[in-house]
């Protein structure tokens, strides 16, 4: 098996932007590497991401869906971009672990 990868997902709306770098250290202390799946409108830079192993997908703009759509969707396409030896696990951006249950 390879790696335990949680993947969330955003577009640029603040709300959900807030949570990444809180979602990142929960997310690791319990061994888990994040996937960030965000739309194009997403200034990487505002994650506030600091660990190297976090992965940053930005998903394609889709003409005529809005980029919270895109956002919502994109975290089923994460395999996509991952090794086929991960163990993989999608999660909302605002819901962080509070203990080790996986």
């Amino acid at each position: 098996m390879g790696k335990k990868i949680v993947v969330i997902s955003t577009n640029a709306n603040p709300d959900y932007i807030f949570y990444a770098p809180y979602a990142e250290k929960a997310w690791n202390s319990y061994g888990w590497t994040l996937c960030i799946m965000c739309t194009k409108d997403v200034d990487v830079l505002e994650l506030k991401i600091t660990n190297p192993e976090t992965i940053i997908v930005q998903l394609p703009e889709i003409e005529g869906l809005r980029t919270g759509t895109i956002a919502q969707a994109g975290r089923l396409y994460a395999a996509n971009y991952l090794s086929k030896e991960d163990l993989i696990m999608t999660c909302d951006m605002d819901l962080i672990p509070l203990s080790d249950y996986w």
